[in-house]
């Protein structure tokens, strides 16, 4: 319940956006010189995690695998994923 709170409270404040993962999930944004959005995705976390991906559609960077807005993804421990949002 508590959780739910400060969710609720921090997206009013704008501190977050409701697409914001939780821990050991972390999501951050920004924009290239080229004006795209570019998401970064990271597991904190030794165990493997799944996803929803919340973001436009976008390919990842490193992997060069596209991915649409409501994909599934598998994070392995303590990878990151860079997503240009198309």
């Amino acid at each position: 319940l508590l959780h739910t709170i400060i969710k609720k409270t921090a997206i009013a404040a704008k501190v977050i956006t409701a697409d914001n993962y939780t821990f050991p999930i972390i999501q951050r944004s920004g924009k290239n010189k080229w004006g795209k959005t570019i998401h970064y995705i990271f597991n904190y976390s030794k165990e493997t995690k799944r996803i929803t991906y919340t973001g436009g559609p976008a390919k990842e960077l490193i992997s060069d695998k596209l991915t649409q807005t409501g994909q599934q993804i598998v994070l392995d421990p303590w990878e990151v994923l860079i997503m240009e949002q198309n």
